[in-house]
């Protein structure tokens, strides 16, 4: 994906439960699909979208991965309330228009939502969903705010001469021969 906001994510699931239930089989999980030894994650696009700051009881499912930026920072959590109810945050609206439904795997990703959402067919691991692999979010300096509010220092210079050369110093970096017959004489 060429332009800069459309990101591949290739290991984003955070919750091996999405990956059972969107019919892929990684290596650990149990005997899910042994005719397909060789394990890998749902893949899906993000395009345009945000990452989220997401705190218990929510759960991250779906990350950046490791090779987007932010990187490890979740774009989809899960949210389900003790009286039943379910809620589903994704910040990307665009994951599942026309345009990417059939890109990569945004396909089964969305009905592994819409079955969380509507059934109790996917159930989250809860050792995933207690301690997902997000990294912290850093914050970042707005440069251009910071430069509109410049802070005089309160240290005073020294007074400059009128001959601006005096302020070089040409002693300390001198090309000669002056301590050549020094060093010689040493070996005498």
């Amino acid at each position: 994906y060429f332009h800069p906001k459309e990101a591949y994510v290739a290991n984003g699931v955070l919750n091996r439960e999405i990956n059972k239930a969107g019919g892929k089989f990684i290596p650990g999980i149990g005997d899910f699909d042994n005719e397909n030894p060789i394990g890998q994650s749902l893949t899906f696009v993000y395009p345009y979208g945000a990452t989220l700051h997401v705190v218990k009881p929510s759960v991250p499912v779906l990350s950046s991965g490791s090779t987007s930026l932010p990187i490890n920072r979740p774009v989809c959590a899960f949210h389900k309330t003790p009286g039943g109810g379910k809620l589903c945050v994704l910040g990307s609206s665009h994951v599942f228009s026309d345009q990417f439904m059939d890109k990569e795997e945004n396909g089964k990703i969305f009905d592994v939502i819409v079955d969380y959402l509507t059934s109790e067919k996917v159930q989250l691991n809860t050792i995933d969903a207690d301690d997902p692999e997000v990294t912290d979010y850093h914050f970042l300096p707005d440069t251009p705010k910071m430069a509109e509010r410049l802070k005089a220092c309160l240290q005073e210079g020294d007074e400059v001469p009128r001959d601006f050369n005096k302020l070089f110093e040409h002693n300390v970096y001198r090309l000669d021969n002056s301590l050549v017959p020094k060093g010689g004489r040493s070996y005498d």
